[in-house]
């Protein structure tokens, strides 16, 4: 689309004398997401007809227009309840201190929608007039106007606020008490301790638990023994769960008495672990849990102790939770598994001591920490013996053998390749795990060969799920040789087996990028299907070098390969040389095109080409300008550019996905886009993907002003969607990831069991980033610097609703 003159075009049909042609004109605006549609809104607003103006207000407040603020205050009057209701978003997305007065005597409307609509809109003002205006009507007579009105008096901080909430904690209704509660917390003001104490005693079980909550945050230690009495006699098992967290957060030796009691009651024992990590005195903590493992008597409660004192990360744990293990204070199962959540290496001799314990149980604990405690690219040839002769004792238990083959993979030594060859060969029930682990260990010389030569017999004769095991082991670590032997098996390969063939040639090209391989694999394409030229084209990029940049920006001035060009931009984000393509790719007619160019000119563009990345940001297509935000700020932190201004612009795009990835790329920067900007989308967003990433901004800024702490009080009590209120209380920080690697998606629609062609996808990284487009020919996608860590699927862009409220 040429969006200059599509909006001429719409500007000139809203300036229509037929109302018709005006009406139709703002519905078709209704359906882009463009940004640049907000410049046409001011003139919807001012339009005759009714119809044209609450469209109007509709894109107003999905852009945030906030010149929208000033023209929608005089409709607050208005008798039709439509303008006045569409006014009230636009005030809500747009904030004006003008609007404090037109929206005060909405409180007094007869509609308690409207008033509900019109206290939170008060809330977002800062106006200290606004929380007057609010007071006036807190005893509204109904429940949910009085509780918008507690939320807009916590958003809006004002002291003068805290007695008359004081007496809402006595309210009728409990939805109103708990709201209540919860805002006085977010004041921290010491003359709401005693009514929040007394409301531990409520009738109500989500009132207790917000009281128990609120204490916790004020750090109350007038409080602990109510809150430990709570714990200890409260039938509800979630109440007592908020009682031992508060306790944690407040942190003294009574607390912490407590806490460990709670220790003993398995339906509670998470909670009051959680309350531990939170424990304001780490040292007086440490110091009990170490004392509990070594000399308490109760053999739960020790047990609650060691998966503390592992979880908070204490000097010593490890060392306390072996002794306790041979001192036999601890179960043998229970303790393995623990050692194994430390992921520590220095405890695999103790765990390998149990690999062929006679208990079943203990057997597979031990096989299963061993497992997290080994890293193949750490090569620990200690375990050899060890699982030999635990396979020798696991001979009639077939599964325990699969764990253990697999187990022998994971050491990533040498020695385990030729045990592992000979299981290959034998016994149908043990190939899959024995290839497996044939695909974690690395090296050449004669046991590389006979490694590689299992694995390319396998990928020619085993059963198909043991041949996709045998090619992803093949891709991790088979050596150029294999290669060579690749290529010639893919003329003879049946059409299901080529594939494979081919994703397995991809990962020892990425490794061994010789001229020779390159050129074999080049040639592949004549004899590909069109299927398979997608997963040539990912060969050539796995290499990284000039070679394959040649070939790559060659196949993309072919006209034979046009359908080709979005998969060669997503290759070229594996080529150094590979930017200027890709610049010129980003204003490519097919979406598929801009939108992979937009990605992988992030990772391989020079500070030059920040300014075709920002031009990409005015796209009409989300997935372009979702993929050009992340994009643009990938690129500024590897050029130690400043991308702020442009990033901070796009908090006020419409798509959820946009505004995420751009506060994303802002974690970090203490002067981004504003005072109060992160924390007006943290409390007032409509989406709940953008509300956890500004969540993830402010749990992550170094400095919090008491309004930032009272956004993410009210956010972690109040939020609907778990994931957000998770993040607002800490519990959730992301792990950003330096290592990277190449990795291959199909996309499969929910319903089908088959990969879709140029089907819509969104994959989120696991630093939070979200990739979005269409895919290949084959319906995958590829992508040249995956994050290490989780990755998940998130519904395409086009399912997922605009930011509107």
């Amino acid at each position: 689309m040429d969006w200059p003159n599509q909006s001429a075009r719409l500007e000139r049909e809203l300036r229509h004398q037929d109302a018709s042609v005006r009406v139709q004109a703002a519905q078709n605006l209704r359906h882009l997401s463009n940004p640049a549609a907000r410049s046409l809104c001011l003139l919807m607003l001012s339009d005759t007809d009714i119809a044209v103006r609450l469209i109007g207000a509709e894109l107003s407040t999905r852009f945030r227009v906030k010149e929208a603020a000033r023209v929608v205050t005089p409709w607050l009057a208005e008798g039709d309840v439509r303008l006045r209701r569409a006014a009230l978003a636009v005030l809500r997305a747009a904030p004006s201190s003008e609007a404090v007065l037109g929206l005060g005597r909405v409180l007094n409307d007869p509609s308690a929608e409207l008033r509900t609509h019109a206290a939170h809109a008060l809330g977002t003002t800062g106006e200290a007039s606004a929380a007057m205006a609010l007071l006036g009507h807190l005893d509204d007579t109904k429940p949910q106007v009085r509780i918008a009105i507690i939320h807009a008096l916590a958003e809006l901080g004002e002291a003068r606020a805290v007695m008359p909430l004081v007496s809402k904690v006595r309210d009728v209704r409990a939805g109103v008490r708990e709201a209540a509660i919860f805002a006085l917390a977010s004041f921290a003001d010491a003359r709401a301790l005693s009514s929040l104490t007394v409301a531990l005693g409520d009738s109500e079980v989500a009132v207790r638990r917000a009281a128990a909550t609120s204490l916790g945050w004020l750090r109350a230690r007038t409080s602990v023994p109510d809150l430990i009495q709570l714990a200890e006699s409260d039938p509800e098992s979630s109440v007592v769960g908020s009682a031992l967290i508060a306790l944690g957060r407040v942190g003294d030796a009574a607390a912490l008495g407590a806490l460990l009691r709670g220790l003993e009651r398995r339906a509670v024992a998470p909670a009051a672990i959680a309350g531990l990590e939170r424990f304001a005195e780490p040292k007086l903590r440490d110091d009990a849990l170490r004392r509990c493992v070594k000399l308490s008597a109760n053999l739960i409660r020790i047990e609650g102790c060691a998966r503390a004192l592992v979880r908070v990360k204490a000097k010593g744990a490890g060392e306390r939770v072996v002794g306790a293990l041979r001192g036999r204070r601890i179960q043998e199962a229970v303790g393995l598994g623990i050692l194994g959540n430390i992921g520590e290496a220095e405890f695999l001799p103790t765990v390998l001591e149990y690999l062929s314990a006679g208990d079943p149980l203990v057997r597979s604990r031990a096989i299963a920490a061993a497992s997290k405690l080994l890293d193949p690219e750490r090569p620990d040839g200690r375990v050899i013996e060890p699982i030999v002769h635990a396979l020798r004792g696991a001979r009639h238990r077939v599964r325990e053998q699969q764990a253990l083959l697999r187990l022998l993979g994971q050491s990533g030594a040498g020695a385990a390749i030729e045990l592992l060859a000979e299981a290959a060969e034998g016994e149908e029930s043990l190939k899959l795990a024995a290839v497996s682990g044939l695909g974690n260990i690395r090296g050449g010389g004669k046991s590389g060969e006979l490694r590689d030569t299992a694995l390319l017999r396998t990928l020619q004769t085993g059963a198909p799920v043991v041949r996709l095991q045998a090619a992803r082991g093949i891709a991790r670590v088979s050596g150029e040789s294999a290669g060579r032997s690749l290529v010639q098996m893919f003329g003879e390969a049946l059409p299901a087996e080529r594939a494979w063939i081919l994703r397995a040639l991809r990962g020892v090209i990425s490794r061994h990028p010789s001229p020779q391989l390159l050129a074999s694999a080049q040639a592949l394409m004549s004899r590909a299907v069109l299927s398979e030229q997608s997963l040539v084209v990912e060969i050539i990029a796995a290499g990284g070098t000039q070679q394959s940049s040649d070939m790559l920006t060659g196949w993309l001035a072919d006209a034979r390969h046009r359908r080709l060009r979005g998969k060669i931009a997503e290759g070229l984000a594996a080529q150094p040389s590979g930017a200027k393509a890709l610049a010129t790719l980003v204003q490519h007619p097919d979406v598929a095109v801009r939108s992979n160019a937009s990605w992988s000119l992030g990772h391989v563009g020079s500070a030059e080409h920040a300014a075709s990345l920002r031009l990409a940001l005015l796209d009409p297509e989300v997935s372009v300008v979702a993929n050009a935000v992340s994009a643009l700020g990938t690129l500024s932190a590897r050029h130690k550019l400043d991308a702020t201004k442009s990033l901070c612009q796009m908090l006020d795009h419409d798509h959820p996905y946009v505004v995420s990835n751009a506060l994303g790329h802002l974690l970090g920067a203490t002067a981004a886009c504003g005072e109060g900007t992160v924390r007006r989308l943290v409390v007032e967003h409509p989406s709940g993907i953008v509300r956890q990433s500004a969540a993830r901004w402010l749990v992550a800024s170094p400095e919090l002003s008491p309004a930032d702490k009272r956004a993410l009080r009210w956010c972690a009590s109040r939020d609907p969607v778990g994931k957000v209120a998770l993040v607002c209380s800490g519990s959730a920080a992301i792990q950003l990831q330096e290592r990277t690697h190449m990795m291959s998606i199909l996309v499969v629609p929910s319903g089908s069991t088959h990969a879709m062609p140029r089907g819509e996808y969104c994959v989120e990284w696991s630093n939070g980033q979200r990739r979005l487009g269409l895919a290949d020919l084959r319906g995958g996608l590829f992508e040249a610097h995956a994050p290490s860590g989780d990755v998940g699927l998130c519904s395409p862009a086009s399912e997922v609703p605009f930011a509107g409220y």
